[in-house]
């Protein structure tokens, strides 16, 4: 269980928040001493980042926990290793803090995390945007992923830690996100067989995007299952045809070539 924020003991919870996290990835314990003062490094560079800083919502959470639970989802759901669960810890370092830049991430953690912080950073400052503009969005998107596949991986795994904790997120932010990780993160999660990650990213986006038809869905309690997949199919395919029609100059061939 992760630790409950107390403002007046930083250092208590700063320990504990640790503590949760090396307990929630079984591999840890197995790293070379080297390595885990690496994790414990970035984990403290990552700390000082967000100090202060809350995510938004009515909770008034520390933002510490959104980029300790992607990597944790980086870790235990999508099997990476550790330069790539250090790169989920520190990936909006840079975008959130003027304490340290790309420069500082490469001499303390090394280019290849360095690289990867700086290709989340830059899908970020591209995301989020109207949604008139995602084609550009996408296409951008797609040049960034040659630097090194991680990089929109972490992204994904961003996203559908975000999801998972949208429901106090306002409506506009709710169906712009939404909206780009149907057209973007969940087809990308879907080509690389991440699955599981795949169908929760598209069945949330779902919910928001569409709240009649997610309540209607759910409310059928009678439909037998194999109506259920009809129903849900149906859905899926209107969805499937939008999306085709409006990115029809993307193939897979070319998607492929962009790897």
């Amino acid at each position: 269980m992760r630790p409950t924020f107390n403002n007046e003991n930083i250092n208590k919870y700063k320990k504990e928040l640790f503590e949760y996290f090396a307990s929630s990835i079984n591999w840890l314990k197995d790293l070379s001493n080297y390595k885990k003062n690496q994790l414990r490094r970035a984990f403290n560079v990552a700390f000082k980042a967000h100090q202060g800083q809350f995510r938004k919502g009515g909770d008034k959470e520390p933002y510490i926990t959104h980029p300790v639970e992607v990597a944790i989802i980086v870790a235990k759901e999508m099997n990476f290793g550790i330069t790539s669960v250090i790169s989920a810890l520190l990936h909006d370092v840079v975008e959130d803090s003027d304490l340290y830049d790309i420069d500082y991430i490469d001499s303390r953690f090394g280019k290849h995390v360095a690289t990867i912080v700086d290709g989340v950073t830059k899908i970020t400052n591209i995301s989020g945007k109207q949604e008139s503009k995602q084609l550009e969005t996408f296409k951008k998107l797609l040049f960034t992923i040659p630097k090194d596949y991680r990089v929109v991986l972490i992204k994904i795994a961003d996203r559908l830690h975000n999801m998972r904790t949208m429901e106090d997120m306002p409506g506009s932010s709710r169906r712009i996100k939404s909206s780009e990780n149907l057209y973007i993160y969940a087809p990308i999660a879907n080509m690389v067989g991440l699955h599981d990650i795949k169908k929760e990213i598209y069945n949330l986006s779902f919910k928001y995007l569409h709240p009649e038809n997610y309540q209607n869905l759910l409310s059928e309690r009678e439909l037998t299952s194999f109506r259920r997949y009809e129903v849900l199919s149906s859905f899926q395919k209107k969805i499937k045809r939008s999306i085709f029609k409006k990115y029809s100059f993307l193939t897979m061939e070319t998607i492929v070539k962009s790897w």
